[in-house]
């Protein structure tokens, strides 16, 4: 199990590179753009609720409320990752 942060980001970076990888090769054409797409907001994801963990951990230090703008900005984040995903992953959902 890695100890350090880097440690982790090196182990993530690894298994995003391993998957795109697998998604070139057993994916044809256009896939690999969409599974691309997906590893792009499953990483921003990831990003997001780091941001939300270190808001809500900075809150805890200082005793300064965030979480209400904190959590806005996650779920609006969410809905656009997750949007967006759907729009690219499902072409005929398109008007």
């Amino acid at each position: 199990m890695p100890q350090s942060p880097s440690e982790t980001l090196c182990v993530v970076i690894s298994v995003f590179v391993a998957l795109f990888c697998a998604a070139i090769v057993l994916a044809p054409g256009i896939q690999v753009l969409i599974w691309l797409f997906e590893l792009v907001s499953l990483f921003a994801e990831l990003s997001i609720l780091s941001l939300y963990n270190l808001l809500y951990a900075l809150e805890t230090l200082t005793g300064i409320t965030y979480m209400r703008f904190t959590v806005s900005l996650v779920l609006l984040a969410c809905l656009f990752v997750y949007g967006t995903r759907f729009w690219v992953a499902e072409p005929r959902h398109r008007v």
